[in-house]
């Protein structure tokens, strides 16, 4: 029956386009669900990026003259300013960023995934190492060594440089990475886990 052949035919091929445009519509919808928690992701994280470079420019503002070289209140001030930019990054922006790092980590096997977490963990150790020593240089001073005062502006010059480097490399090759290796139910959960942190922090 050439009638019904024709039919069959033309009917399996109708459901073979629907089948593609479902498919299609499904990866589409994928696509859509990545790029909506991404952003919203990002979003949060991008704001707080922004807030630790008001506090490196505020650090690097106070400074600009000598009169910190000694104890006083522009020591004390720019002792307080290292500890908010401390506090922040460690209660407020990196229990954030841990929910990326380990949505990357739970994706080792794909390429690229541990080198990248890696690079990032050890930049943040070394942000740690140099504040840390930063704080303690001018503790010293605090006391009166006022030699300790070469060695600390070398200190906080290089955590100024590598932390502004650091996360504008979360703004750019971390983002792009990230957007590639996770998956729609990654984003969700990272994204999710963003926004409690964000209510919680309100409500403090």
């Amino acid at each position: 029956m050439p009638g019904v052949t024709r039919g069959t035919a033309w009917h399996r091929a109708a459901l073979g386009r629907v089948g593609a445009h479902n498919r299609a519509s499904v990866v589409d919808l994928g696509r859509r669900g990545i790029v909506l928690a991404s952003e919203s992701a990002w979003r949060i994280l991008m704001a707080e990026h922004a807030r630790i470079r008001e506090f490196l420019g505020s650090i690097q503002r106070a400074t600009a003259t000598d009169a910190w070289h000694k104890p006083g209140a522009e020591l004390r001030a720019l002792k307080r300013l290292l500890e908010d930019l401390r506090a922040f990054d460690d209660e407020t922006h990196r229990p954030k960023g841990a929910a990326l790092i380990g949505a990357l980590k739970s994706r080792s096997a794909e390429p690229g995934a541990n080198e990248l977490v890696e690079a990032h963990e050890h930049e943040q150790a070394e942000c740690d190492r140099l504040l840390a020593e930063a704080l303690a240089l001018l503790d010293a001073l605090a006391e009166g060594r006022a030699d300790a005062a070469e060695a600390c502006a070398e200190r906080l010059a290089q955590h100024r440089k590598l932390l502004r480097a650091h996360v504008a490399r979360e703004d750019t090759s971390l983002r792009a990475a990230a957007f590639k290796i996770l998956t729609p139910d990654d984003w969700s959960a990272v994204a999710s886990s963003m926004s409690t942190l964000v209510r919680g922090s309100r409500q403090r």
